[in-house]
């Protein structure tokens, strides 16, 4: 059975039951055959860095992995083959006038027939399972007279297990038992028990980042003293970024000393200097270079402080959301093209220019972003069962053994996928919270800066699940808006891109007003879908948005509950950055708050609203 890279990440993780094809059996994940990752690869600390901030959302008495805040603690590796075992090991005849059922403890005792009548025997599709991580097969009791020869598992014609009985199909014999199982873990409690096939069964955890390898991260992690003011500085565009990158200015960067120190030495030698004359002057040069840059870094430590002034750790918890959105956009090695860069290409194509213009002014775009090669990495850490949701479950690592080195493995994949990078306008989102009566700012007389940091200061955090304190209307009105306007422009990708749904995902930097739809597919070709959607059709695809976007087949139930469901919004939750959480089309076309509330709609404004405001 051949598996692609991204079934396998999902629905073939060890612990995870899964049909063999052709009707071959139900199986379980045993392991994964692996290559270990090089550190050239992958950024051990980084990926940890992830892991750990979602670990935190989890009790520590729910978490098995010990020393979790350690990279050293994990086996960085990438799947090449799986390993599975036929499971249950629990039959029942096929004759409906039998339907015994048989229990086996190993495959070895597996017997292919049925012992009272002869016909097949077939594997039941019913496991227990626990919050504890803990999954066994069905347990079938022994009767007091009969023992288990004769056992039959009476479904009632019943989807429910609850009315699900056991009873002894000997002539004369009362037995009966009800279906039920105790864990044998610490909390002795009832299992649940329902077909193996069950979303509710297994759910994998993992993180997903953009994978932009560079040292410039260690300096992240070990240097909050310039690195986040920087990296905000650049955010508010208060030097030329990207032309001047990041690392050009943060202080005594490695690489630049020693571009400057050759630079030097070269023209001094020609000029016959002898070397001790050559180290004073480099020397000389680097002090002047350090000092030009820590007095730019200073005055821009000064801007940043007085735009967001924030207590140091929520200054450097903002810098680290807005780090990758803009390290990609000075990073040599990916091909990003901003479409307004792009309209210089064609100046001479003035009508597609303006249609362009006006379907980013209908959908309240500021920039698009075509990106020909995202790194995309995702790494599996662990999973649980019974529940995705912190507090609810236990979160497991996968299995450890020598070919891991005893070290909880990571399942790690990068694609360099094709993406487009959409921001929103943080003016005209302003505007529309104002309209909504959740501020009384001028908006027109605040600077560009002063907007985009009036989001950072008021926004609150969104946990990995999509939580939000309901109460804080900021956040859930904005986030609710970028959520939801990714989801239908990802829906109107599909159209014009040739990829299905579940072909796509989205990356979502709510900090910045802005998200990444992109290939998830992991082949080892590139279908040009999303240039072609860019170039050819971009003005479609988001006109689109605003002409079908506000639709759905279960309404007006839909959105007389805030228009949010698998019907129209809801996306695969494998895709979706929030677990089609925080949705609802009521914010981007008007209509019923959950609160029952009623919301202006984002595409309710019209020019004179936007300007006025």
């Amino acid at each position: 059975m051949r598996r692609g890279k991204s079934q396998v990440l999902y629905n073939y993780l060890p612990g995870c039951t899964f049909d063999y094809d052709n009707d071959e059996g139900i199986y379980i994940v045993k392991d994964f055959y692996n290559r270990k990752l090089d550190t050239d690869e992958i950024n051990t600390q980084y990926i940890t860095k992830k892991i750990v901030q979602y670990l935190a959302q989890w009790p520590e008495r729910q978490i098995d992995l010990l020393d979790a805040h350690h990279h050293h603690s994990y086996y960085y590796c990438k799947v090449t083959s799986v390993k599975s075992a036929l499971f249950p090991l629990t039959f029942q005849c096929v004759n409906e006038r039998c339907r015994r059922v048989y229990s086996f403890r190993s495959l070895e005792n597996v017997v292919h027939s049925c012992r009272h009548c002869g016909k097949s025997i077939r594997q039941l599709h019913f496991i227990a399972y626990h919050s504890c991580g803990e999954i066994k097969p069905l347990y079938v009791p022994k009767c007091p007279a009969h023992e288990q020869q004769s056992i039959v598992l009476d479904t009632k014609n019943s989807q429910r297990i609850a009315n699900f009985v056991w009873y002894c199909a000997e002539p004369g014999c009362s037995f009966t038992r009800r279906v039920f199982q105790v864990c044998n873990c610490d909390e002795r409690e009832h299992m649940n028990i329902t077909v193996h096939s069950k979303s509710e069964t297994f759910f994998p955890h993992q993180v997903v980042f953009i994978n932009l390898r560079d040292d410039l991260i260690e300096k992240w992690m070990d240097d909050k003293t310039s690195t986040p003011h920087v990296i905000l500085a650049a955010y508010f565009q208060l030097f030329d970024h990207p032309n001047t990158s990041l690392r050009a200015l943060l202080s005594n960067a490695p690489d630049q000393d020693e571009q400057v120190e050759q630079m030097i030495s070269a023209l001094y030698r020609n000029l016959g200097y002898t070397e001790e004359m050559i180290a004073i002057e480099v020397e000389r040069a680097l002090a002047n270079s350090r000092n030009r840059e820590n007095d730019q870094v200073g005055r821009l430590k000064q801007q940043v402080e007085q735009l967001v002034p924030l207590d140091e750790a929520s200054l450097a918890a903002a810098a680290e959301q807005l780090f990758e959105l803009i390290k990609l956009k000075e990073e040599s090695k990916i091909k990003i093209k901003p479409l307004k860069k792009w309209f210089e290409d064609i100046s001479g194509r003035a009508a597609l220019i303006e249609s362009y213009k006006r379907a980013l002014d209908r959908v309240g775009l500021n920039d698009v972003y075509l990106i020909e090669n995202l790194p995309v990495t995702t790494a599996v850490f662990g999973y649980t069962r019974g529940s995705r949701e912190p507090g609810s479950a236990r979160i497991k690592p996968f299995p450890t053994s020598s070919y891991t080195e005893n070290k909880y493995p990571v399942y790690v994949d990068t694609t360099n996928s094709e993406s487009l990078l959409f921001e929103l306008d943080h003016r005209r989102v302003l505007a529309w919270l104002k309209l909504n009566g959740l501020h009384d700012l001028d908006v027109e007389q605040m600077t560009d800066a002063e907007v985009k940091a009036w989001f950072l200061m008021n926004l609150g955090e969104i946990g990995p699940f999509g939580h939000i304190d309901q109460t804080d209307k900021i956040t859930t009105y904005t986030y609710g808006l970028v959520h939801s306007l990714s989801h239908l422009i990802l829906k109107s990708c599909t159209l014009m891109s040739g990829f299905d749904r579940s072909s796509l995902s989205e990356y979502i930097f709510e900090k910045a007003l802005s998200f990444i739809i992109y290939s998830n597919n992991r082949q080892n070709f590139v279908i040009g879908g999303m240039y072609t959607a860019f170039e050819n059709h971009l003005a479609e695809l988001l006109n689109r948005v605003v002409d079908f976007g506000d639709s759905c087949v279960y309404d007006p139930i839909c959105s007389e509950h805030g228009g949010a469901c698998h019907g129209c919004m809801h996306i695969a939750e494998f895709s979706c950055d929030g677990y089609n959480r925080n949705l609802g089309r009521s914010y981007v076309f008007g209509g019923s708050h959950h609160d029952g509330t009623r919301i202006v709609g984002f595409f309710e404004m019209d020019v004179r609203t936007r300007k006025s405001d």
